[in-house]
């Protein structure tokens, strides 16, 4: 049983307001584990976004998620204890000019300290079930940059290599082009163009 309310809201010309909430409750209907609640399912997810458009060519889009606490993966019986919940902050500021667009996307804005994931694992010492935690990554940057310029894909002998510091991301209008990552440079080889 659960409910999902979704409201969105123009606020300016420019500035849009979405907010989301879900309450689900995910409980084990039938079997040896009738009752508990299935686990890694938040019983509570909210999230705000903003996006506004400074003008033709900044963008700004910020989002702010709240996840519930959730059972341990694979903790049917509900035995251990919880993975904490957590809210994270997001945003992404967007260049336009011309046919191109640079992004510079940076997660967990706030450097939070947060497991997204965690099993309920075998101890081979003891053979009980025990948590284990997997933290989610610290703050990080993710430039991108896409052309809505038609362009020609390079046959599969050929080998382009561009020069980033940091992985980036090719598009092109209905199709995208695939590209490797090898010690902070892009290489383009073997390309595959699939329709998106």
């Amino acid at each position: 049983d659960g409910l999902t309310l979704d409201l969105g809201r123009r606020i300016t010309e420019g500035l849009r307001l979405a907010l989301n909430y879900a309450h689900l409750d995910a409980e084990i209907k039938s079997g040896s584990f009738a009752g508990n609640r299935i686990p890694f399912i938040a019983e509570n997810i909210a999230s705000v976004h903003l996006d506004y458009t400074v003008n033709d060519s900044w963008h700004l889009y910020s989002e702010l998620q709240y996840i519930d606490e959730r059972g341990f993966s694979g903790d049917f019986t509900n035995a251990l204890s919880k993975l904490e919940g957590y809210t994270v902050a997001n945003a992404q500021l967007d260049f336009s000019r011309r046919r191109w667009t640079i992004s510079l996307r940076v997660n967990n804005l706030f450097d939070e300290e947060y497991s997204d994931s965690g099993a309920a694992v075998l101890d081979p010492m003891t053979f009980a079930s025990v948590e284990s935690f997997y933290p989610a990554p610290e703050r990080n940057a993710l430039p991108t940059t896409v052309t809505n310029n038609p362009v020609r894909a390079p046959p599969a002998t050929c080998c382009s290599v561009v020069m980033m510091a940091l992985p980036c991301e090719y598009r092109r209008s209905g199709s995208a082009l695939s590209a490797s990552v090898i010690n902070g440079v892009n290489i383009i080889d073997r390309p595959t163009i699939m329709t998106v």
